[in-house]
Formats: C-alpha cells, sequence, structure tokens
C-alpha cells in the first residue's frame, strides 16, 4: 500500500498532504486574490482627512429644493435626513474628485459610472419582482431605502476587498461612504431624476 504524501513545511499546513493545500489554493479565491486598488478607496482616504473639518453648507436654496422634490418622488424615508444632512460635502467629493482626475484622467467618470452602474444592478434584481411592463417609478417608490442600503453595502463590500492606503475606523468608513452615497443621490447617479 502506497503512503500519502505529506507535505513538509513548517507553519499550521505542515500536516496537510500537497493535495490538500493545492485543492485549498485554487478552490477558494479569496486565498489567493491580491486586493486591487480602487477609485472608491482613493476617494475615501482623502474624505476621511476631511471628516474632522467643518463643512459649511454649500447648496444653494434652489439646489436643495431639487433635492427635497428627489427625496419625495422616489419615496426615500430612511435616507431623508442624512441625505438632507450630508449633502454638504459634495464639493468636498468634488475637489477630490478633481484632483484624482488630475492624477489618471477620467477618474471622476469612472467612478461616478461605477456607483450608477452598481445603482442599476441594484435595480435589476428589484425589478425580477415585478412583472416586466411594470414602470420604473413604481418599482423604484416600493424599494427606495432598500435600494440605498444594497447599494451602500455593495460600497463597502468593495472597498472591504479593494487595497487602501489607510487603516481607518469602522465607524469613519461608514460615514465616508454614506456621504459618497448622499452625493451620488443628488447627482442622480442612484434612484431616479424626477420628471418635470
Amino acid at each position: 500500500m502506497s503512503e500519502e504524501v505529506k507535505f513538509n513545511a513548517e507553519g499550521p499546513n505542515s500536516q496537510q498532504s500537497f493535495g490538500d493545500i493545492i485543492n485549498n489554493i485554487t478552490n477558494n479565491y479569496e486565498y489567493i486574490q491580491k486586493k486591487l486598488p480602487s477609485y472608491l478607496a482613493k476617494v475615501v482616504f482623502y474624505l476621511e482627512k476631511v471628516l474632522d473639518d467643518t463643512i459649511l453648507p454649500n447648496i444653494s436654496p434652489e439646489a436643495l429644493y431639487d433635492v427635497e422634490v428627489k427625496i419625495a418622488y422616489n419615496n426615500v424615508v430612511k435616507y431623508k435626513e442624512t441625505i438632507e444632512n450630508y449633502g454638504n460635502y459634495g464639493a468636498t467629493i468634488d475637489r477630490i474628485l478633481e484632483a484624482l482626475d488630475n492624477e489618471k484622467p477620467n477618474s471622476k467618470k469612472r467612478f461616478l459610472w461605477n456607483i450608477n452602474q452598481i445603482y442599476l444592478l441594484v435595480l435589476g434584481d428589484v425589478k425580477k419582482n415585478y412583472s416586466s411592463d411594470e414602470n420604473i417609478e413604481k418599482v423604484v417608490n416600493e424599494n427606495s431605502d432598500e435600494i440605498i442600503d444594497a447599494v451602500f453595502d455593495k460600497l463597502k463590500y468593495n472597498y472591504l476587498n479593494s487595497f487602501s492606503e489607510i487603516d481607518i475606523m469602522l465607524e469613519d468608513l461608514e460615514i465616508c461612504l454614506i456621504i459618497i452615497v448622499c452625493k451620488s443621490f443628488i447627482d442622480c447617479k442612484i434612484l431616479e431624476k424626477p420628471k418635470l
């Protein structure tokens, strides 16, 4: 009878067979997956640096009215006050994205496009529960807060699985991500733009 060949190495895997180790590596992509850099990680990196700064409102009364119209149009309940409060960071994110554009052209466009694509994929999942001829406004109206939750969760997942230049406290990360979600809402990258 042949004996099973053991992989001889120091460390916790020293008693596993070589085949088991190879199977673990090939079957578990997270084991070998390298964290990739992302625009999201860069935006969070710079945004986290200004969390302690006093952010003065820079939304004109007309723009705030438009935001309130969009909140009502999309039937946003859970995130209403959050959007109104954190929307003031919009100019800060714009400056961060402009700086990224200077480092790498079209970073801002790619970043916002990615958030819009996350929204569209989430919306596509939600629409599976409706008939194909259901209008989009009704679907969004009945699920707006859950859609925002799902976009936030996907951004958080993407951030945690990307390379980051900073060690960030979880609470600060969540604040940065909710600011990004609110800015995306205001810029019509998530949920629907009111039809006037």
